[in-house]
């Protein structure tokens, strides 16, 4: 698999102060999505149409092709209705879980991931919808923040980066620097005998039947998830949509070793769209996988990126990969 050719990712840190004091909940990447999506609609919006469907204009506006997809012709057919929702080329990955309060003048920095070519190359009309949508003001209080700076981050644990926008400073660069080797082409030597440990950043809900897997996780089962992300992302956001991913048999992969310490933690969201609170809890702790990992390596290294599991699009099933 070679991703940085057949399917692009960038993930750029935004740094937020706000002027009034902010309560944040466990997990703020619901609300950091909600915010976006609403900036993004009203900056892109010509019509001002209550609904996308049916719009004249939905081809060609930015809003529907980022915040919610629609299948274009060339993918259609190889959709068919199976794969449930469409992923939209975007994570949006909020401070990791826990409650936490700001004071007036403090910062708070989130990332954003994003996802093959056209999305990156909308990088500039995204900073101006965040802009909008701390202008706004986030949370019921309508705390107010101003955006001021943006970094390219290119490896998977990468704090700091490479500032692209920062206004205060006179810099506005939005060409993204090309990243280090070790996040295109991974050395997975480390990993081919002893494998690799999954350490969960953001509730992973992967499920069969309804019901999220927790210690009965497999390696099986895990793999399958992310390669079927892979894939379909590859398919609607991937230079080559064609392209079928090559991969060991499932028989390889029932020769990995699965040591799960995991634990269930309960989260619930508002719904704006269902005017309801969803239960979207999920298992948080680290996965262990003991075998050859070979090829499946460099997928697991994308996966620190592209997520895993449901809700990924506000940061659910986020991890980081160490060797064991």
């Amino acid at each position: 698999m070679s991703h940085p050719e057949t399917l692009p990712v960038a993930r750029y840190r935004f740094e937020i102060q706000f002027n009034a004091p902010l309560q944040l909940n466990w997990y703020g990447g619901s609300m950091l999505r909600g915010s976006f999506g609403h900036a993004l609609r009203q900056i892109s919006c010509m019509t001002r149409e209550a609904e996308c469907d049916g719009c004249l204009l939905q081809q060609g506006c930015p809003y529907p092709h980022i915040f919610q997809p629609i299948a274009n012709l060339a993918t259609q057919k190889s959709w068919s209705g199976r794969f449930g929702n469409i992923p939209p080329p975007y994570v949006i990955e909020a401070p990791l879980p826990g409650m936490r309060y700001l004071q007036p003048g403090e910062s708070l920095c989130f990332n954003m991931v994003l996802i093959g070519q056209a999305a990156i190359k909308q990088l500039s009309l995204l900073i101006f919808a965040w802009q909008r949508a701390f202008q706004r003001g986030i949370t019921p209080q309508r705390v107010v923040g101003e955006l001021v700076r943006v970094s390219y981050l290119a490896e998977a644990l990468e704090e700091e980066g490479v500032t692209l926008f920062a206004p205060s400073e006179g810099m506005i660069t939005l060409d993204k620097p090309e990243p280090p080797l070790s996040a295109m082409r991974p050395d997975n030597e480390r990993y081919r005998s002893e494998g690799g440990r999954l350490s969960l950043l953001t509730p992973l809900r992967i499920k069969i039947d309804g019901r999220v897997q927790g210690q009965e996780l497999s390696a099986e089962r895990l793999l399958t998830t992310l390669l079927r992300r892979y894939w379909l992302l590859c398919q609607l956001y991937g230079t080559s949509p064609t392209l079928e991913p090559s991969f060991p048999v499932r028989e390889e992969m029932a020769k990995i070793e699965t040591v799960t310490h995991l634990q269930h933690y309960d989260w619930c969201r508002y719904s704006n769209r269902q005017q309801r609170r969803m239960n979207l809890g999920g298992m948080m702790g680290e996965i262990e996988l003991r075998g050859e990992l070979g090829p499946w390596y460099e997928l697991l290294h994308l996966g620190q990126w592209l997520h895993i599991g449901g809700q990924t699009s506000f940061g659910l099933g986020g991890y980081r990969l160490a060797p064991l």
